[in-house]
């Protein structure tokens, strides 16, 4: 009965043994051991990684390190590291700051300007810990410094004046700032007092010259400085000015092109119509000057017309005259242009010649009558004369009988005793033909 027991107790015992080993397991590693009369358990982890080597420390900013080191080694494997560190120079009093898997690690919020160290150790999943790598030591770079929010100071002393027509010089006192002012916004806003200001300009200096205004126009200014960090100051005062009135154009002294293209012809025997192409003005021809002379080869040329237009009619003219044109254009300054070409036309001849006076008939002999008369008058001038004749007392049949150039003619080949009539006319050299002379008769002797 006893030894039964004892059978028993050592059979639990055994098993609650084995289910120690088992629970140990889960948190720890295991190896095979042999245990007289109960079953086979595991040995625990007992060897502890190798120390992580290479560790670099590299600063990134004012507050953080940057880490780094090559793996540890272990029999089983390392499950992850632990970082210490300490701050100071030559310091030894390290502390964990961080467990973590990897082998790199970013320390944070660290002062500015500091020096710090580090080391690592390793620790594998039994809980065994890793000797320590070497330290690594590095320094954080200097803070920079705060923000600058502290705005320069009001720009004084604005003044505007007019410098023209359409500038405005303006000038200030600098404005005054902590790190240093490095420029201005200068606005403006046009009209007598307007409010609507709008940036103009961004001078760094302290005077402007705002140009390119309308003339006789009231302007405003104000302006404030702006510092490297883009604080921007108080405005100043505000400033006005009126531009000046805008002067008189300057006076125009260039002369009109030549009209090109003048032609003169002939309406009627007293008028000759006259055209032109238009000449050019920088500021636009107003009028024309046409001018005119009479005569064949002419030179003596006299104004006769100032036409607005490139067309004009001589009226009143002579006919059968030569005339000689030329035209020129002026512009509203009174700048005569260039001449144009000459043209020139004659008017056609219409006027007939005077009538002959004084036609005188006397007998030479028996078969010759002389006839004489006074010199026609003509517009352009007699060419020559026509002479008729009629033979017998009282007769009206009248034939012309000759065409002598001067005033004189003798009739001859006559019938002695016989009685004959005559009359003359002249004729110019556009074939016009005069009226009739009187008629004169005289009789050759028997």
């Amino acid at each position: 009965m006893r030894h039964n027991i004892a059978l028993e107790v050592r059979a639990h015992l055994g098993w609650l043994f084995f289910a120690g080993t088992l629970l140990l397991a889960g948190c720890q590693k295991t190896s095979t051991v042999t245990i007289p009369g109960a079953a086979q358990a595991p040995t625990p982890d007992t060897t502890a990684p190798s120390a992580p080597a290479s560790v670099t420390a590299t600063p990134a900013s004012f507050a953080e390190i940057d880490l780094t080191w090559s793996a540890a080694t272990d029999d089983v494997g390392v499950a992850g590291y632990r970082v210490e560190s300490c701050g100071g120079a030559g310091c030894s009093n390290f502390v964990q700051i961080a467990a973590l898997a990897a082998t790199s690690f970013g320390s944070t919020g660290l002062a500015a300007s500091t020096s710090y160290s580090y080391r690592v150790r390793a620790v594998d999943a039994a809980g065994n810990l890793g000797s320590y790598s070497s330290v690594a030591t590095a320094s954080t770079a200097a803070a920079p410094p705060p923000p600058d929010t502290t705005p320069p100071s009001a720009p004084a002393g604005l003044t505007a004046t007019a410098a023209s027509s359409s500038e405005i010089d303006l000038g200030w006192s600098a404005a005054t700032d902590n790190v240093g002012v490095t420029g201005y916004s200068l606005e403006s806003c046009a009209g007598a007092g307007c409010s609507s200001f709008t940036a103009i300009a961004t001078p760094a200096g302290t005077s402007f010259g705002n140009t390119g205004l309308a003339a006789a126009t009231s302007y405003s200014y104000r302006v404030r400085a702006v510092d490297a960090a883009g604080n921007l100051g108080n405005y100043s005062g505000i400033a006005t000015a009126s531009t000046n009135a805008a002067p008189p154009p300057p006076p125009d002294t260039t002369p009109p092109s030549a009209p090109s293209g003048l032609a003169a012809t002939a309406a009627s025997s007293t008028q000759i119509n006259l055209a032109w192409a238009a000449a050019t003005d920088n500021v636009g021809v107003t009028g024309y000057r046409l001018e005119s002379c009479a005569g064949a080869g002419c030179s003596n040329f006299a104004q006769i017309a100032a036409p607005a237009g490139t067309s004009f009619g001589n009226t009143g003219l002579t006919p059968g005259t030569s005339h000689s044109y030329r035209v020129r254009a002026v512009d509203a300054a009174g700048n005569l242009g260039g001449y144009s070409n000459v043209a020139s036309a004659s008017t056609p001849d219409t006027i007939p010649p005077s009538a002959p006076a004084n036609l005188t008939a006397s007998a030479s002999s028996e078969t010759q009558v002389n006839l004489a008369w006074t010199a026609a008058t003509d517009n352009v001038g007699v060419t020559g004369y026509r002479v008729e004749s009629c033979s017998g007392a009282g007769c009206s049949n009248f034939v012309q009988i000759a065409a002598p150039a001067g005033t004189s003619f003798g009739n001859t080949g006559l019938s002695a005793g016989t009685s004959s009539s005559y009359r003359v006319r002249a004729i110019d050299a556009a074939g016009n033909l005069g009226s009739y002379s009187n008629v004169a008769t005289a009789s050759t002797p028997d």
